[in-house]
């Protein structure tokens, strides 16, 4: 098949490593893949080239812009795709229509449950009952694609995101290489995370709940608009003990250098790297929202949103009991091989885009 994803920009970010994988797989399984970005630079258009995908960035003006709509058109016309990919809300409200006017069959995956203006609402009403197939990464996700968004609840499919587990295998030596990234000691106990530096991520509550926990370093990989106040906070409270390493593109390497892995977000979908740092074996602390807790499911730790004190305690419960906590890397990396695997996300989105969704084995 020819597919084509639609996507807001090729920015280094979670949303994004995921369409690069998704289209790694379909291009192995010998698909012709296509990537549209709304907005132009983004880090992972070469990345997308070298792979073997066709990549057009648009130039996106602020607010809507309907301008979009014709050079959609330009774009899909010239590649006739059999499939075209939206992701998350503008994609599908100027992808869809266009799509569907050149004869393509829609897909649109919702990757998380941040709020969108009433407007943006507006126009996702309007275009919702395009895509023959609405994919939501979690429970929480489809429910409100369907309350909030218009999604036809016929139509809409919960499927899970998948990594390529064997490329986060843990080894000593491994952790070795990993460990020597950072100016700690070699018996140091580090929380990590990865992730865009944005409100949601709340960044904030994370450096003062690891703040809490005695000698403990902090890791922060990632970039964005909130690294600056973030970064004052972490120099203020955690001033010897804090790495700040922008982002980067060896994550899946640094992840073995973390004792526990992290995530303070006040909203989420099912976030990639939370399933990479399952993969690498890491025990996870995380906030109990959107997709997370069932992601975890009795093999992390869950602490409510926004509250340093119970994240600081749910860590320092690792940082106390080595064996408990080398448990439960063991244990999140076997969920993660049952049940997130790049491979069996990449079927299920072969089955949508062929048009038979109880082929898709989705959830």
């Amino acid at each position: 098949m020819r597919v084509v994803h639609v996507v807001q920009s090729l920015a280094l970010g979670g949303q994004e490593m995921l369409i690069v994988q998704l289209s790694r797989e379909l291009l192995r399984r010998g698909h012709e893949v296509g990537v549209v970005a709304l907005s132009p630079g983004g880090e992972l258009s070469g990345e997308l080239r070298a792979l073997g995908a066709r990549v057009n960035e648009l130039g996106r003006r602020e607010g809507f812009d309907p301008r979009l709509f014709g050079a959609l058109g330009v774009a899909l016309g010239r590649w006739r795709p059999a499939v075209v990919h939206t992701h998350n809300a503008s994609p599908l409200i100027y992808g869809a229509p266009v799509a569907r006017l050149l004869g393509a069959r829609v897909v649109h995956t919702k990757h998380g449950v941040g709020e969108t203006s009433a407007r943006t609402r507006l126009l996702l009403r309007a275009t919702a009952r395009l895509p023959a197939a609405w994919v939501c990464v979690s429970e929480e996700t489809a429910q409100l694609a369907v309350a909030r968004e218009g999604a036809p609840s016929v139509r809409t499919v919960v499927l899970r995101n998948g990594v390529d587990v064997a490329a986060f295998a843990p080894s000593a030596a491994r952790r070795r290489a990993a460990r020597a990234l950072l100016p700690v000691e070699h018996d140091a106990f580090v929380v990590g995370t990865v992730g865009r530096m944005v409100p949601a991520k709340d960044h904030a509550t994370l450096v003062e709940a690891v703040a809490l926990v005695p000698g403990a370093h902090l890791v922060l990989v990632g970039d964005g608009p909130e690294r600056p106040r973030v970064e004052a906070l972490a120099r203020a409270r955690l001033p010897r003990c804090v790495h700040l390493l922008g982002a980067r593109r060896d994550v899946s390497h640094l992840l073995h250098a973390f004792d526990v892995f992290a995530l303070s977000s006040r909203t989420e979908g099912v976030p990639l790297a939370l399933l990479e740092a399952m993969a690498a074996e890491r025990a996870v602390v995380a906030t109990a929202v959107g997709g997370v807790p069932s992601v975890l499911a009795e093999v992390g730790a869950l602490a409510p949103a926004g509250n340093a004190a119970a994240l600081a305690a749910a860590i320092d419960a690792y940082r106390n009991d080595g064996p408990a906590r080398e448990d439960a890397g063991r244990a999140a990396r076997r969920r993660v091989a049952d049940r997130y695997s790049l491979s069996a996300m990449t079927d299920a989105y072969e089955a949508l885009y062929r048009g038979d969704p109880s082929g898709a084995g989705v959830a």
